[in-house]
């Protein structure tokens, strides 16, 4: 709340009733002469907005965090103990939720590092205004900071299918082929944690391997 009164104080003018500065559309194709100020109730609206926002996320995420490091922390201790029968389903949870757990991480770095470079506006505007183009947190963000948790466990998955198919590490059979089962869990896990951190890269990566081996339409 102190940023926030921080902020306003830096928007609004009480001598002369009018803010300091104004917010810009971003798809004004003349921002210099199109500007579209923002009332100072509105703009406290907005700041209120955009932090709940940012705790809300922030919130979130580190739940998120915190139970997907439990999971995998769990299903990795129990590995071990599980039948045969059931390693290569206990293997794929384990993944999974490693998968989720590196997104979940990514996400709420990159979730308070946009706080810390400041806010942005519905309308485009950003505060506070340098000449660095950093990348600064807003409301539009927040469906993507809750999605990316889930593309980690879906690279998690996609990291299990690949190493136990032998696509992304090529298994050598000697007598008979590996049963999903015999993987190192440690192995499986620390590839699905970097999948889930570096998930965007990761499908960068993937789609470039797909353009090698069927050719990149033109």
């Amino acid at each position: 709340m102190i940023g926030l009164t921080l902020a306003l104080g830096a928007w609004y003018n009480p001598a002369s009733g009018t803010t300091k500065r104004r917010f810009y559309g971003g798809g004004s194709p003349n921002p210099g002469t199109h500007p579209l100020p923002l009332s100072p109730e509105a703009i406290q609206s907005e700041f209120s907005r955009l932090f709940w926002s940012a705790v809300v996320v922030c919130t979130l995420l580190v739940l998120f965090l915190a139970g997907s490091l439990v999971a995998s922390v769990w299903l990795l201790l129990t590995a071990e103990q599980t039948p045969a029968t059931t390693r290569a389903f206990w293997l794929t949870l384990f993944c999974v939720a490693t998968g989720f757990l590196g997104s979940s991480l990514s996400a709420l770095i990159s979730a308070a590092d946009r706080i810390s470079n400041g806010w942005e506006t519905s309308n485009g505007g950003k505060w506070p205004k340098n000449a660095k183009k950093e990348d600064r947190f807003g409301s539009r963000m927040v469906g993507w900071f809750l999605v990316r948790p889930l593309l980690g466990a879906a690279m998690g998955f996609l990291v299990y299918i690949g190493v136990v198919g032998g696509y992304l590490i090529v298994v050598v059979a000697t007598t008979k082929p590996p049963s999903p089962g015999d993987f190192n869990p440690y192995a499986l896990g620390f590839l699905s944690l970097l999948g889930g951190l570096f998930a965007k890269t990761f499908l960068e990566r993937l789609k470039d391997a797909f353009d090698t081996l069927f050719g990149k339409k033109d």
